[in-house]
């Protein structure tokens, strides 16, 4: 969240200030003009303002507290779906209503990161994430049919994306399985007692 924070968020509103600075320093000539780039300023920031309602949403989202981690992760998968070309299919069998709040925020973070890393860096044109409850805990499954990768390599070079699921994780007493190949896809699956 840091790292979209500063490198597109903080960087959009920077450019943004740089150019209400120019404007403000050599005003066009023409009222047209004027009117014409103040347009374009306001279209900039109103998509620059539905950009921060998504990641402030998704910082805290309000679904996951009112109606569960079921349809907190429904609802991230259907935005996910609009932004990407990637086919989602979610299935959930037996998940508890009732799942600690940490639990909950936990794999629904995992759930988001996940997914973010098959549209970042897969290319899969399809991907499962698989919810299920049963007497030992929940399951989280994100299976993709991307590029893969070889898990041993990676270990030495994650990302702050791995590290972050590993952490967050550990936090809430689960274990984080990876079963990835060079061109066979990756399936990360989580499970959370």
């Amino acid at each position: 969240m840091a790292r979209e924070l500063h490198d597109d968020l903080n960087q959009r509103m920077a450019m943004l200030a740089n150019e209400v600075a120019t404007l403000e320093q050599t005003p066009p000539g023409s009222t047209r003009l004027l009117r014409k780039q103040l347009r374009s300023l306001r279209a900039r920031v109103d998509q620059l303002s539905d950009d921060l309602r998504r990641t402030a949403h998704r910082l805290h989202p309000s679904v996951l507290e009112h109606f569960g981690l079921v349809a907190a992760v429904e609802s991230h998968c259907s935005d996910f779906m609009k932004l990407h070309r990637i086919q989602l299919k979610l299935a959930h069998r037996n998940v508890p209503e009732s799942i600690p709040f940490d639990v909950s925020l936990c794999l629904y973070r995992v759930t988001q990161e996940c997914l973010n890393n098959v549209a970042k860096h897969s290319g899969a044109r399809e991907v499962t994430v698989a919810i299920e409850g049963d007497k030992d805990g929940i399951l989280l499954s994100v299976t993709d049919n991307g590029t893969g990768f070889d898990p041993v390599l990676m270990a030495d070079q994650s990302g702050l994306g791995i590290v972050g699921i590993r952490e967050r994780v550990r936090l809430v007493d689960g274990v984080v399985s990876i079963n990835s190949q060079p061109g066979r896809g990756t399936q990360i699956d989580v499970r959370v007692p």
